[in-house]
């Protein structure tokens, strides 16, 4: 395959690691785009235009939530670098980072301490698109704090996932906290015991 003129280069992250082991398609600027996929996700997009350019990564498996980012063409590099840097060099200082936050059918670990639940509205209907945000401590007392949305895609809509992490003591207080905008805000404090699995569901007004 002929790259042509390299424009961005796009690696897909999550917790600190390349996302190789999920399929992912992509939109530019609204429209489907196939860049050329590289070892550590790495995805590299050429021939684009200058300017300003919106990038939607969409989770086929749904294992991560959908994403969506923007860049510009040309990237700003390094004011540093050597002007008689090549180009592939220089465009290496300026990779776009995409974290990705998992989702409800994220494959987590079966030892995994998992949260996972539906959030409805008084009717019984499913509501996708909740920030929910799970606060905790660590067994040396470090405050952490995890987060995800509800999903929005077939039966799985409204329903959420959350996994706790760091080092965890046998029992561990969580409050849970439930935003969308237009919506009361849903605060609840749950036990549960690591490495288990607990259902929460919430009902928002």
């Amino acid at each position: 395959m002929i790259l042509g003129q390299l424009s961005a280069v796009v690696q897909l992250l999550y917790a600190g690691q390349p996302v190789d082991y999920a399929k992912f398609a992509f939109l530019l600027d609204g429209k489907p785009f196939v860049p050329l996929a590289k070892a550590q996700a790495f995805y590299a997009f050429s021939n684009l235009d200058n300017g300003k350019h919106l990038l939607d990564v969409i989770s086929v498996d749904h294992f991560f939530q959908d994403q969506q980012l923007s860049f510009s063409v040309p990237l700003a590099v390094n004011s540093a670098a050597n002007s008689t840097t090549n180009s592939a060099a220089t465009l290496a200082q300026s990779i776009i980072v995409c974290t990705l936050e998992p989702s409800v059918l994220y494959p987590y670990p079966e030892t995994s301490s998992l949260i996972r639940g539906k959030v409805s509205l008084a009717d019984g209907k499913p509501l996708a698109g909740v920030k929910i945000k799970a606060s905790y401590q660590t067994t040396r007392a470090q405050s952490k704090q995890v987060s995800t949305c509800s999903a929005n895609f077939a039966r799985y809509n409204g329903r959420y996932a959350l996994a706790l992490q760091g080092q965890l003591p046998p029992q561990v207080a969580v409050t849970l906290e439930y935003e969308r905008q237009g919506y009361t805000t849903v605060k609840k404090q749950i036990q549960m015991q690591s490495g288990s699995m607990q259902l929460v569901d919430i009902e928002m007004h």
